[in-house]
Formats: structure tokens, sequence, C-alpha cells
């Protein structure tokens, strides 16, 4: 702060070189292929002050921005025509930052539910971290942080919203893989 970077590198992976750079905003923190459109969504937090958090649109056959989507961002995930989005406005200024949990639909442009959330348990989270979608069986993942330095925790969602469950994780869980058996 306050020289953040804005830019998005493109990289040969023969020769793990910077081929390109391509300026989108700045503080960047989280990106999604959507490699059917040839699209890649990247999540700026803004500058906490006068740019706020947004999410570009990348279109990877020209290497350009192609549009702003201006949904405050902290975490996303892409499944199917789905963008999961955590949206917490990132600001110096302000104490009370509520928190959405959006659907986007990239195919028709527009949020779909303001809260993929629907049992009233996005109470229990403290500090939203991290997302992610099963993809075997659309269960939805929020990591919550809590107070980033103590033990976390894990909610897995139905599609429908509902927690299925949760359990401790350790300190500041951010991210999620998925193995196949």
């Amino acid at each position: 702060m306050p020289n953040y970077d804005c830019t998005v590198s493109v990289i040969d992976v023969e020769t793990f070189r910077v081929i390109k750079t391509i300026n989108v905003a700045p503080n960047l923190q989280c990106m999604a292929v959507d490699a059917h459109r040839g699209l890649v969504y990247v999540s700026s937090r803004g500058d906490y002050a006068d740019i706020n958090s947004a999410i570009y649109v990348i279109d990877a056959h020209s290497d350009e921005v192609v549009k702003e989507i201006p949904l405050p961002c902290s975490a996303m995930t892409l499944q199917g025509d789905s963008l999961y989005v955590v949206s917490r406005r990132m600001s110096w200024d302000d104490d009370e930052k509520p928190v959405s949990y959006i659907v986007y639909d990239l195919g028709l442009e527009k949020v779909v539910t303001e809260s993929f959330i629907t049992d009233g348990t996005d109470a229990d989270i403290t500090m939203p971290y991290g997302i992610a979608v099963n993809p075997e069986n659309g269960d939805i993942l929020v990591t919550d942080a809590k107070d980033y330095v103590t033990p976390g925790r894990l909610n897995c969602y139905t599609r429908a919203g509902v927690r299925r469950w949760a359990v401790t994780t350790g300190d500041i869980p951010g991210h999620i893989a998925f193995v196949e058996k």
C-alpha cells in the first residue's frame, strides 16, 4: 500500500517466462478460468479507499479486460455457469462490512441470488475467507478464518443453501482441494 500491483501476467508454460502483462485493477486476489467461454475472472480488492473491489473479465484470446462486474469480492469460485462470490466491501474507513453470498450467472450476466446460504447459518460465520463448490455433488464450502489467530471453521452447504455440516480447521483456512478416488 498504496502502490498495489495492477497486473495479470501471461506466462509461456514451455519457458515459464512472462510474455505479456495485462493491466487490470489494484490489489488483485482471486482468479477463475472459464475455458468454455475463453474468459478469466479476476477479483480486485481495490485500494480500500477510492477504488472499490470488483471482478474483472479478461478475454483469454485477446488478453484484454472486456468487462467489469461491480461486485465487491473477497473470495470466489466458478462452477459451471455460476460464479459463487463472497461479497464483502473492503475499506479502511468502515468497520461495518456486510457480507453477501452471491451467485452470479455468467450466461445471463446477472446476480441470481443475493445469498446462497438460506438457513440463517451465515450469521455463524465471522470472517468468510475461502469458497469452493464440490464438483461431484454441488455442495458449497465456505471457510471461516474467525479472528485469524484461532482455529477456523469449514462449513458445507447443500445446493439449497442448508448447512450440511461444519468442522473445526487450522488457523486461517483459505483453500480447498478435491481429490478423486
